[in-house]
């Protein structure tokens, strides 16, 4: 296993990382007695929070056994504090344990796209997902804990990440940390665009055609939401604008993850929902400052909805990202996700009105949204480089800047992806 600088356990190797996790997670479900159950309305939350004890955001567990005859050994975090955001989730024990207990002969570890070079291991339906952190991201991680508790209990709609397990694996003097988390697209059976937004401005010479982002929806000739196959019929009519990029996915199975410098659209929602999306942003945002920290990502998928026609009377609507030609009866680039053929079980269904994606205007597309990468203080590492590349960006191009400065730049760039609709 190799990883990049900002992560650990470089040397563990994917069958010792999935025992760990397979074990831990059922070691919940054989635990006795059983944690009491929680009622999953706002008041039943609010108050299962008030029996969450001090004590428990310090409190740890070992687990040691073998893999392939090597001795490993797993120290698991907050356990009770962790098994009570799976509740306030509705993750039940047996779901989340039968989702870890992947094939050993087929499991892999794969190299995530961002800088720190981290490994993830996907759960067996892609419902969850584990991360190698480094060691500083476990601390704040611990740090924040509690008012991070406390925030999604207060707003089952927050977008912030959800956090349910974090262990650190030891075999002999090797060791990392490991963080397992909801996938941002577990409810999404496909995607054909994954943008991962900072709100940064690209430096000089690294976009495409970011001064023609912005597009107002009382401008003439607004832009439309074009589906592949209407692409298809319109590719031999129209030629390419300036302004448009061509994205081809990487592979069959996934498509590439793009920056604020690829960024050429908007996300259209219809007013209501806009709004109410756009505040819980705006108020998760408000958590990270106050919890100190920054570099995080505001990630968003996209998937098309093929044959669908705009509604009568509707005027705003939006020009898509131009990809290549289809053939008679190709499909468009799409990342397939099998999470969406299994779902929960009867009862666990998620308490945010995003999980399962929001319809664009006119209903020609669904967007699923949350803030990852969330761990980042502004230490003196950070300090640092903003201090050196200072000297030669500006501080709205770079990601290493103060908490509030941070906050004030995504928070203005989401209320521009995500516009209100002018009557």
């Amino acid at each position: 296993m190799v990883g990049g600088s900002a992560t650990s356990g470089r040397s563990l190797t994917a069958a010792q990382v999935s025992e760990a996790v397979e074990r831990v997670a059922a070691s919940f479900v054989e635990q006795e007695p059983k944690p009491a159950p929680i009622r999953r309305t706002k008041s039943g939350l609010s108050q299962s929070l008030t029996n969450v004890e001090e004590e428990w955001f310090s409190e740890t567990r070992e687990h040691s056994f073998q893999v392939d005859g090597v001795e490993v050994s797993v120290v698991e975090y907050c356990p009770r504090v962790f098994h009570f955001i799976r509740q306030v989730e509705a993750v039940d024990d047996n779901f989340f344990a039968e989702e870890w207990r992947l094939q050993k002969n087929k499991v892999e570890m794969n190299l995530g796209e961002g800088r720190s070079q981290a490994l993830f291991l996907k759960s067996k339906n892609f419902e969850f997902m584990c991360k190698t952190i480094a060691e500083g991201e476990a601390d704040v991680l611990c740090k924040v804990l509690k008012t991070y508790t406390s925030h999604i209990v207060d707003h089952p709609n927050s977008l912030l990440s959800r956090f349910y397990l974090l262990i650190k694996v030891q075999v002999a003097k090797d060791f990392g940390y490991l963080l397992c988390f909801g996938d941002v697209f577990g409810n999404a059976s496909y995607l054909n665009e994954k943008w991962d937004i900072k709100g940064r401005i690209p430096k000089p010479g690294k976009y495409l055609s970011y001064p023609h982002l912005i597009r107002h929806a009382y401008e003439p000739d607004p832009h439309l939401i074009e589906t592949p196959r209407e692409r298809q019929r319109r590719a031999n009519d129209a030629p390419a604008q300036e302004d448009e990029i061509e994205v081809a996915p990487e592979d069959k199975m996934t498509i590439s993850t793009r920056k604020d410098k690829d960024l050429t659209r908007l996300f259209w929602v219809e007013n209501p929902t806009r709004d109410k999306l756009v505040n819980q942003i705006l108020l998760d945002y408000g958590w990270l400052e106050t919890a100190g920290l920054m570099d995080y990502s505001l990630l968003i998928g996209v998937a098309y909805k093929e044959g669908k026609q705009s509604r009568k009377g509707k005027h705003y609507i939006i020009k898509n990202m131009r990809v290549d030609p289809l053939e008679d009866g190709e499909e468009a680039p799409a990342e397939r996700r099998p999470s969406a053929q299994h779902p929960r079980p009867s009862g666990f269904e998620p308490l945010s009105e995003f999980a399962d994606g929001i319809s664009s205007l006119n209903d020609q597309e669904v967007y699923y949204i949350g803030i990852i990468d969330m761990l980042t203080e502004y230490g003196a590492a950070k300090k640092f480089a903003n201090f050196f590349k200072g000297f030669l960006w500006t501080d709205e191009t770079l990601s290493t800047i103060p908490p509030p400065a941070y906050k004030k730049r995504i928070a203005t760039f989401t209320e521009l992806i995500f516009p209100s609709i002018v009557p």
